[in-house]
């Protein structure tokens, strides 16, 4: 299992791709506009995290660690 990032997720090559992490076991966070709608579209499996990346926030401890 791996840690791993996606930013995009929601997108029409992210959708797929986090539905194979997920799927391969990997735990999966996605880095979103909007975490609700990025739960709703992903599903079960995936943390969301609100990302700004202009501005220093959360989502840079959601890197930390990341394989």
């Amino acid at each position: 299992m791996k840690r791993v990032i996606v930013s995009g997720a929601t997108g029409l090559l992210g959708k797929p791709l986090v539905a194979a992490l997920v799927a391969r076991g990997d735990e999966v966070t996605v880095w979103c506009r909007d975490a609700a709608r990025a739960r709703a579209a992903l599903g079960a499996g995936v943390t969301a995290v609100v990302a700004d990346l202009e501005t220093a926030g959360p989502w840079l401890d959601a890197a930390a660690g990341g394989d």
